[in-house]
C-alpha cells in the first residue's frame, strides 16, 4: 500500500507498506530472517528511484 502525507513544508512524503509471508514454516521463518527482511527494504528503494526522479 502506498499512504501519501504532507511534509509540513509544501511537499508530500510517500510512504510504502509491505507485507509478507514465507511458506514452508521454520524453514520459511529461517529465511525471512536471514534474506527477506534485508532484501525487501533495498527492493523497494529499487523500485522507488524512478518515482524519485521523475518527480524531482
Amino acid at each position: 500500500m502506498n499512504f501519501f502525507q504532507s511534509d509540513g513544508d509544501g511537499g508530500t512524503v510517500m510512504r510504502d507498506v509491505i507485507g509478507f509471508a514465507t511458506p514452508l514454516g521454520p524453514l520459511g521463518t529461517v529465511a525471512e530472517l536471514l534474506v527477506l527482511r534485508r532484501y525487501m527494504p533495498a527492493l523497494i528503494r529499487v523500485r522507488n528511484r524512478p518515482l524519485g526522479r521523475a518527480v524531482s
